[in-house]
């Protein structure tokens, strides 16, 4: 199914997913390094040692980690874009099917600027929220 959605827009998607997951993984870490280091008592600290005993700990533990990430609002809809788009693409090239260019490249358009928008909506951080573990 190559060329049914233009590549540029495609790349787009992954970037943005790229960056999301390298970027809430960078925070998440440092967010897990200040729950360790302010859980160390003095004895950790001269010994050069987390309060489990090693200096290991894992930054994506569902039940260590300060923070978790919830899809805003624009996101959602951006997500559901692209889904309807591939599959009105798919659903182009069967034979009896027709579906407008016109539709397409106006979704194709729409679905980059929910991308673009719910990318920039990501950048202030409100997307991490508390995850209440202590």
């Amino acid at each position: 199914y190559t060329g049914i959605l233009p590549g540029p827009l495609v790349g787009l998607w992954m970037v943005r997913d790229v960056g999301l997951v390298g970027t809430s993984y960078w925070k998440v870490k440092v967010e897990t390094e200040k729950k360790y280091d302010n859980n160390k008592t003095s004895e950790d600290i001269k010994d050069g040692k987390s309060p489990s005993g090693n200096n290991n700990f894992a930054v994506m533990d569902p039940q260590n980690t300060p923070l978790k990430v919830q899809a805003n609002f624009m996101s959602k809809v951006n997500t559901t874009l692209q889904i309807g788009l591939i599959s009105l693409g798919i659903a182009g090239e069967i034979p009896f099917v027709v579906i407008s260019p016109e539709l397409i490249t106006s979704l194709c358009w729409i679905t980059a600027g929910t991308t673009i928008t719910s990318s920039l909506g990501y950048l202030d951080g409100s997307a991490l929220k508390q995850s209440g573990n202590k």
